[in-house]
Order: structure tokens, then C-alpha cells, then sequence
């Protein structure tokens, strides 16, 4: 649908049109493991650019960078919540690389990548 919306008039209609079908297997409907959604979000970003170039949009440096803060942010905070170090690490590298980290961010990467400051943290109440 993305070429279709970029290259004509789009705007909102307020009644069903179409239905959509929701298979058990489709790769937008794989919320499943760990890795399968590591996967997944990359995949996204894949096809996504691989869309915005081959329909020719003006503004894919900026467009690409948005789509990358969203699936990248996912991963970040799905490999984190796993204690998975070393995607964690990926994910904030990718972040911090389009300029999009924060304070909070930081404070939880570090706490996974250094467990020591987090107890520090808790005892002196920071």
C-alpha cells in the first residue's frame, strides 16, 4: 500500500471498504519468540527501504531514518528486556548513530552493560 499512498491522493473514509485477513503465519502477525522479532523488525526495515527506493521518494534519507528509529527502538527495548548484551548493544549503537538516544535510555543500557552501577544506583538511591 505505501506506493500506492505516496504517488496518489490519499485522505480518510469513514466506513469499511475493505476487510482484512489475519493469518496465524504472516510475518506482520509473528509475535512469537525473542529472535523471531528481532528478525521481524528487520525485515520490516528491509522492505521498507527497498520500497521507498524502488518508488522513487524525494525525501528517503528522512523517511528511512524514521522508519529505523521505530523498528530500531523496538529492538533496543526488546533485546534489554531479554538481558540480551549484545543486541542491546547493537540497537543502542544504531539509535545513538541517527541521534535519537535519551537520558532514560542511556541509564538502562548502562545498567544491563555495567549490573554494578545498578546496585550502586539502588543503594544510594539514584
Amino acid at each position: 500500500l505505501l506506493p500506492i499512498f505516496y504517488k496518489r491522493k490519499s485522505g480518510y473514509v469513514d466506513e469499511p471498504l475493505f476487510i482484512f485477513v489475519i493469518r496465524k503465519n504472516s510475518v506482520s502477525n509473528s509475535y512469537g519468540e525473542y529472535k523471531k522479532i528481532i528478525e521481524r523488525n528487520e525485515e520490516f526495515v528491509r522492505l521498507i527501504s527497498a520500497t521507498l527506493l524502488r518508488i522513487g521518494v524525494d525525501d528517503y534519507n528522512s523517511l528511512i531514518n524514521t522508519v529505523e528509529h521505530k523498528y530500531y527502538l523496538d529492538n533496543f527495548w526488546t533485546a534489554l528486556n531479554k538481558s540480551d548484551k549484545k543486541n542491546t548493544r547493537i540497537y543502542f549503537n544504531k539509535l545513538k548513530k541517527l541521534g535519537v538516544v535519551n537520558v532514560s535510555m542511556e541509564t538502562e543500557y548502562r545498567n544491563l552493560i555495567h549490573p554494578i552501577r545498578k546496585r550502586i544506583a539502588r543503594v544510594f538511591g539514584r
